[in-house]
């Protein structure tokens, strides 16, 4: 993503409508996305960050069970089937 659309949506997500943020925006990468928001043109836009998580790599099983978890809490335990 350019720097002037971070930028923008930095603005966007700032605007409050009847004390409400009207844009929320999640933002998903690697390593240089971190990197992207130390540059100095984007130097405002990690304080506007409200919430951040970083995940690592998961091995074959955690994502397994981690996928398993999610589609129980979002009520379809059986979208995935057993392999064979």
């Amino acid at each position: 993503m350019s720097h002037p659309v971070l930028a923008e949506l930095r603005i966007l997500a700032s605007t409050e409508f009847d004390s409400r943020a009207i844009l929320t925006v999640v933002l998903a990468g690697d390593g240089r996305l971190v990197q992207e928001f130390r540059r100095e043109a984007l130097l405002p836009s990690p304080a506007r960050i409200r919430v951040r998580l970083s995940l690592d790599y998961l091995s074959p099983k955690e994502l397994l069970d981690w996928l398993r978890h999610a589609t129980d809490q979002a009520g379809n335990a059986t979208l995935m089937t057993p392999s064979s």
